[in-house]
C-alpha cells in the first residue's frame, strides 16, 4: 500500500486534486490502520495517474468520475486492454471503448466520432508500465 504523499510523488497528481478527488469519490483510498491514514493499492495509483492525464486535457469531475468507473473492472484483469479510448463533449464523458493497438489502428481506418465530440487515447499499457517501474525501485 502507497501513502497519499507517495501517490503525489509518482502520479503528479496536486495535493487538493487528491483530496478533492478522494473526498468526491472519484478515487478511492483504502484506509489502513489506526486514525485516518488513506493508503492507495497500485490500482487506485493508476486510476489517479489516468485522472491527472484527462484533468490537464479540461475533463471535467463527472468525465473523470464516468472513465474511471469505466476502467476499474479492465484493470482487475490479468491483462488490461493495451489502449483505452475516451470520447467526450466536455461536460461529460460520452463513451469509452478499449482494445489493443492493432484494433484502435483498424478502428481509426473507420469513421470514428460524433461532430463536436472530443476523443482522447489512453495508451494504459503504457501508464502501467511505467508506475510499475517507479514502484518497483
Amino acid at each position: 500500500m502507497l501513502s497519499f504523499r507517495d501517490v503525489l510523488t509518482i502520479t503528479g497528481a496536486t495535493r487538493s486534486q487528491l483530496i478533492y478527488w478522494t473526498h468526491e469519490d472519484v478515487v478511492q483510498a483504502v484506509t489502513a490502520g489506526t486514525g485516518h491514514h488513506r493508503r492507495f493499492g497500485f490500482g487506485q495509483l493508476v486510476e489517479v495517474r489516468v485522472a491527472v492525464l484527462l484533468a490537464a486535457r479540461g475533463f471535467s469531475l463527472e468525465a473523470l468520475r464516468f472513465v474511471l468507473r469505466a476502467l476499474r473492472p479492465l484493470l482487475r484483469r490479468p491483462q488490461p486492454p493495451a489502449i483505452v479510448w475516451v470520447q467526450t463533449d466536455g461536460p461529460a464523458a460520452g463513451s469509452v471503448w478499449t482494445g489493443t493497438a492493432a484494433e484502435f489502428s483498424r478502428e481509426m481506418k473507420q469513421p470514428f466520432g460524433i461532430l463536436g465530440m472530443v476523443g482522447i487515447v489512453i495508451r494504459l499499457q503504457d501508464v502501467i508500465a511505467g508506475l510499475r517501474d517507479v514502484t518497483a525501485g
